[in-house]
């Protein structure tokens, strides 16, 4: 019998803060920017395949095998000097000390990142990461800072990526005369001036109940898959500053945007970001989990539930995941750091293709992601390879 520990169960204890390592010893286990994990002895620099094997015992999970989706779990601090190779960005966007900038507090910025790695869309994903929304200002007295940011998701056969309309469309959907993201399966806006939730520019759908073109400051709003200028309709929203049907009850309330860049969870103003999206084994489609940690009292940080809906559209074959941002009249800075991405089905994951090595220092200086160890199997005691991401 084979006991499995799949990828997602360790992202967090590999991936974990390049401020918070793990010492055991007289070594130091750390995470890269790329996640990639690297070994380090006090008087050698080489990766030692028995400190993996001792670890995986004390947890309880040896003999082992390890399973992983090829590319996964995908980590990106934006704290190190540069990114993997897989990290596009472009616009505005740009690496920041700490942080990677989608747009400066500046008019009409915008910036976008995406993954060039794609996942099978029937595994589902989970990701992570914290942002940082603030510095900027309104076009008048009384208007809302902005713009805000997007989370999305798009074909992975797309052949050229063009992001989105910027200004209240937010790197999604189309603006005016600018199309939408080519094709696009599902976007989250996060939206501190309001316009991602209406028909401005051009946007399919709104908030229910009120006027299409009228402003939805503070708000998170899901859209649906489209392509240049047709789709992207309003699936579900949320008002985070409202109470009643589309808001959110007064202790969880909290604004998208702070007065500055908070990473410290116990200060208010802290803001990050839980998204998990749970393949529907009913239908085409999704179950949408969203929850956000926020904190608007010094030393009380809470966990607060945007969504917990469906997304029943039906997915291309394979998915890759981005952000973007912007500004217009209205500015702020939009940053985001310790990105992980991961996919969610973690009992159906297959076995990337690794390195198949019997000498494990043969992995120096690689990547874990693309190394094979050896392991051993309960049942038959016999040699096999197993990539650890």
């Amino acid at each position: 019998m084979h006991i499995l520990l799949y990828h997602n169960d360790l992202a967090r204890l590999l991936c974990s803060s390049q401020n918070n390592p793990n010492k055991t010893g007289d070594h130091t286990l750390t995470c890269t920017h790329s996640c990639s994990l690297s070994y380090l002895s006090k008087s050698d620099t080489h990766l030692h395949f028995p400190f993996f094997f001792l670890l995986f015992f004390l947890l309880g999970l040896s003999p082992l095998r390890v399973a992983a989706q090829i590319g996964f779990p995908y980590c990106e601090s934006f704290q190190t000097a540069g990114t993997q190779a897989a990290t596009k960005f472009g616009g505005n966007a740009q690496l920041s000390p700490g942080v990677l900038r989608l747009t400066s507090n500046q008019v009409n910025q915008r910036g976008h990142v995406y993954l060039d790695i794609s996942f099978p869309s029937t595994y589902g994903l989970k990701a992570e990461f914290e942002y940082f929304s603030y510095g900027g200002t309104g076009w008048g007295p009384g208007v809302n800072s902005g713009d805000g940011f997007s989370v999305f998701l798009f074909d992975a056969e797309t052949p050229v990526f063009n992001a989105g309309g910027f200004g209240g469309s937010l790197g999604y959907g189309p603006r005016d005369q600018e199309p939408g993201l080519s094709k696009a399966y599902l976007g989250i806006g996060f939206d501190e001036y309001g316009g991602f939730g209406t028909t401005a520019g051009g946007l399919n759908g709104s908030f229910p109940n009120q006027p299409p073109t009228q402003l939805v400051p503070n708000s998170i709003v899901v859209r649906g898959p489209g392509n240049l200028f047709t789709g992207y309709p309003f699936v579900i929203g949320k008002k985070t500053m409202q109470d009643g049907p589309d808001g959110l009850s007064p202790d969880n309330q909290f604004p998208i945007s702070s007065s500055s860049r908070v990473t410290d969870r116990e200060k208010p103003g802290y803001r990050k970001v839980f998204l998990e999206l749970q393949p529907n084994s009913n239908g085409p489609g999704f179950f949408i989990k969203l929850k956000m940690e926020v904190t608007t009292e010094p030393n009380k940080p809470r966990m607060v539930t945007i969504f917990n809906s469906p997304y029943s559209f039906i997915a291309p074959k394979n998915l890759k995941i981005g952000f973007a941002a912007s500004t217009g009249g209205s500015t702020n800075f939009h940053e985001i750091r310790n990105l992980i991405v991961e996919v969610a089905a973690g009992e159906s994951l297959r076995d990337p293709e690794g390195i198949d090595i019997s000498d494990f220092s043969s992995c120096a200086g690689h990547n874990f992601r693309c190394c094979a160890i050896p392991v051993l199997t309960k049942s038959t005691h016999a040699k096999s390879t197993a990539p650890i991401f």
